[in-house]
C-alpha cells in the first residue's frame, strides 16, 4: 500500500511538471509566432 501511494505521488508530480513544461513550450512558441508576425508586418 505504501509503495503504491509513493508511486502515485511520483506519477502525479511528474505529470504536473510535464504539464508546466508543455504550457511553457506553447507560450514560447506562441510568443515567437507573434514576434515573427509583428516583424513581418513592420518590414
Amino acid at each position: 500500500m505504501a509503495v503504491e501511494n509513493t508511486q502515485l505521488t511520483f506519477a502525479t508530480g511528474h505529470l504536473k511538471r510535464f504539464n508546466q513544461a508543455r504550457e511553457q513550450f506553447f507560450l514560447c512558441a506562441h510568443y515567437v509566432q507573434m514576434k515573427g508576425y509583428c516583424c513581418h508586418i513592420a518590414s
